[in-house]
């Protein structure tokens, strides 16, 4: 009896000696993750872009350089993270040595019992229209299954690919030409000029790379009667002489545009603070032609200064006074179009009928001069400190010099008619992100 429990013993300590003990594998019950960032540059024509190595794009993964190597595609497929089948040893006193077969071939057996093991993933990327290009964040993660592994004295940690996934965010679209162009962030290859002479309301399309960026009305020059005595409305009234005519966009700047001059989304934009006014995991309206909210003032006038470098013309927000008269339109009522509340819904988006969220913009009618959403969808910012005017007659005025509030106008989607008349003028602070704030720009005329 004692020699045959001896026997196994003894022929146990031999083979734990010579290192034949099958390895002992130790698996994590969690798997470990590991994500990568790439530009990843994509034109129409399949031909490698150029002049490109010093361009950066910023985005919400930081920062990442497109290079001259990047070639486009007119699949728009692009391969995505490899999961592949391999065992990676690393850590412990061993690393680096190598294991044998039977040790990386009981670590796959162990993984294989516990996950499905996948190779490859890919994305599509949109292609972009005959020449125009594509930037995008191509977000790549891979999953290891993780453990640890003996065999005979040596003992080491593993990692093994098991899965894999990967997604893209469009972040920049443009022409070729302004792309490559080493100053594409500031200026375009491409410009256009306002015409000269226009008439009040004429119509005036900005290009910028070849497309039409954004549309403008003239706003002639003239005098107004700023402010109103009702509650919840700028005053004392002040007569006001804005002796040089401007242009106003005709909207309020939308998604798209925010995206293609800052390079970032309104998901980007939103409030991470915990303890923000707004949920920030909720949308409030959010495509291509809605407008842009959740943007500070301060945000709002780096937007105008970078589209007035690309553009090579003076953009900014309007004044408050500009605001106002630009609104008006040459009325005198509480709104654009009369003073009853009965026919806001065909002007405006607003707490009655907007559904509780923000609208594309142009849904509603225009006032005389051509602008859409002057009452409504969402407050506007302004270049003034929130102040009392300074009534009798003002020229070009431009607010009080200094405060902690910034102007905003025009009402929102949550707001009530009294708050979307054209005199209704309501205080922000210039560093809050609320999803019923937007703004739109004007440039000034030569």
């Amino acid at each position: 009896m004692t020699l045959n429990r001896t026997i196994p013993l003894i022929l146990c300590m031999s083979l734990l000696l010579t290192g034949w003990l099958p390895a002992q594998v130790r698996l994590r019950d969690n798997l470990v993750s590991e994500t990568t960032v790439e530009c990843v540059v994509v034109r129409n024509d399949g031909a490698p872009l150029s002049k490109t190595e010093n361009v950066s794009i910023s985005g919400a993964m930081g920062r990442a350089s497109a290079t001259g190597s990047s070639e486009g595609s007119q699949s728009g497929s692009y391969a995505g993270a490899n999961a592949g089948v391999g065992v990676i040893f690393h850590g412990g006193a061993e690393t680096g040595k190598n294991w044998s077969t039977s040790a990386e071939r009981m670590v796959m057996q162990e993984v294989s019992r516990s996950h499905s093991i996948t190779s490859e993933k890919s994305v599509t990327l949109p292609a972009p229209d005959p020449g125009q290009v594509h930037v995008f964040f191509v977000r790549r993660t891979i999953h290891f299954a993780a453990g640890s592994v003996t065999e005979g004295e040596k003992t080491a940690e593993f990692r093994v690919p098991v899965s894999c996934g990967v997604d893209a965010e469009l972040v920049h679209s443009a022409d070729v030409a302004d792309f490559v162009a080493s100053d594409w962030k500031q200026g375009p290859v491409e410009r256009s000029s306002p015409p000269p002479n226009p008439s009040a309301g004429q119509r005036w399309p900005m290009i910028l790379g070849g497309r039409e960026f954004m549309y403008f009305r003239w706003i002639p020059p003239g005098t107004f009667l700023m402010g109103s005595p009702e509650d919840g409305c700028g005053g004392p009234q002040t007569r006001v002489t804005l002796t040089r005519g401007f242009w106003m966009a005709e909207t309020e700047t939308t998604q798209e545009q925010w995206r293609i001059i800052m390079g970032t989304s309104l998901e980007q934009m939103k409030p991470v603070d915990p303890f923000a006014p707004i949920d920030s995991s909720k949308s409030w309206g959010e495509g291509p032609d809605f407008p842009m909210y959740c943007v500070t003032a301060l945000e709002s006038d780096d937007f105008a200064r970078r589209l007035g470098q690309r553009a090579d013309l003076r953009v900014s927000l309007p004044t408050e006074a500009q605001w106002e008269y630009a609104c008006r339109a040459g009325t005198k009522t509480h709104f654009s179009f009369g003073d009853s509340d009965s026919a806001l819904g065909n002007h405006a988006w607003y707490e009655s009928n907007s559904g509780g969220q923000a609208k594309p913009v142009r849904g509603r009618r225009p006032n005389a001069w051509g602008l859409h959403d002057m009452h409504g969808n969402v407050w506007e910012w302004c270049m003034d400190w929130l102040g009392n005017y300074p009534g009798g007659s003002v020229t070009d005025p431009k607010g009080p010099d200094s405060g902690s509030l910034r102007v905003r106008r025009s009402g929102s989607w949550d707001d009530v008619p009294l708050d979307l008349q054209s005199a209704s003028q309501k205080g922000m602070y210039p560093d809050a992100r609320l999803n019923t704030l937007g703004f739109r720009v004007v440039i000034a005329s030569p």
